[in-house]
């Protein structure tokens, strides 16, 4: 899966776009100048993996989303999203696994 990040000016506007842009894809990391970082999950919301959300979903156990042999597809996605938060020095949430 090639995984692209886009970055937006906040969170709103980046979940707007995640629900109507074809160019945005299932698994696509997004960023927003505000300090949120997700990816793309399921082509309709953006899950959250850094402490502040804007709003966008938030897994609160890790290990039972992973249990969950759907949502493997999405371990590159979250990895590169922990990495893209990391690399612009915003918090991880602490419930990340």
């Amino acid at each position: 899966m090639s995984i692209n990040v886009h970055t937006f000016d906040n969170p709103e506007f980046a979940y707007t776009s995640v629900n109507c842009d074809d160019w945005i894809a299932d698994g696509d990391v997004i960023v927003s100048d505000t300090g949120e970082v997700g990816f793309v999950y399921h082509r309709a919301w953006v899950v959250a993996v850094t402490e502040q959300h804007g709003g966008w979903d938030r897994v609160t156990d890790w290990p039972e989303f992973w249990s969950d042999d759907s949502n493997s597809v999405y371990r590159e996605s979250f990895d590169k999203a922990r990495a893209e938060a990391t690399s612009r020095g915003f918090n991880i949430h602490k419930e990340e696994a």
